[in-house]
């Protein structure tokens, strides 16, 4: 479920949900949930209750585990190695364009800010991934290429660029187009 705090930290009210709550954000004064197996759901706040307004599923078997707001995007983390675009269309999620496969997406795989205007996918198999956001997510081939770990190692986008953390170092890229 998702419970909602006040600003002393203390539960105003917990509204059950389908799923388990993995993952939530905030879009156009609406809440999405990533809700395992029970797919994505909108809902509006209505007092001390949330009102759900939509949901999308893709099985038991493709849980939706991360969502991040990419700007024009939604990137759904559907499973351990797919990505979604989802766009909100009213109070509707609506799946974009083609799956995206990547190597192993443990949790927390896409970054919260991009580098520059690319969304950043760190996948187990091939590192940090560049995307593109015209409305649909799409994979550039823009890629570190070497097997990280996510447990010690991520990226995320700083000022236009790239930070990475692999093989404990940290490294700034500034143009990120040149992994």
């Amino acid at each position: 479920g998702i419970a909602a705090l006040n600003d002393d930290g203390r539960t105003e009210f917990v509204q059950p949900t389908k799923g388990i709550c993995h993952d939530i954000i905030c879009r156009d004064g609406l809440l999405i949930t990533a809700e395992g197996g029970a797919g994505a759901a909108v809902y509006r706040p209505n007092g001390n209750r949330l009102c759900e307004l939509a949901r999308i599923e893709f099985g038991a078997a493709n849980p939706v585990r991360e969502l991040v707001d990419c700007g024009r995007s939604i990137a759904a983390q559907i499973g351990s190695v797919t990505v979604r675009t989802l766009r909100l269309s009213g109070t509707t999620l609506e799946t974009v364009g083609e799956a995206m496969h990547f190597g192993m997406l443990y949790h927390r795989h896409i970054a919260r800010t991009p580098a520059g205007p690319y969304p950043i996918v760190l996948s187990l198999s091939h590192g940090p991934e560049l995307l593109t956001d015209d409305g649909e997510l799409k994979q550039t081939g823009l890629r570190l290429g070497l097997e990280t770990c996510p447990i010690e190692e991520g990226a995320c986008g700083f000022r236009g660029g790239l930070i990475l953390i692999f093989n404990r170092n940290y490294y700034f890229l500034p143009e990120p187009k040149r992994i």
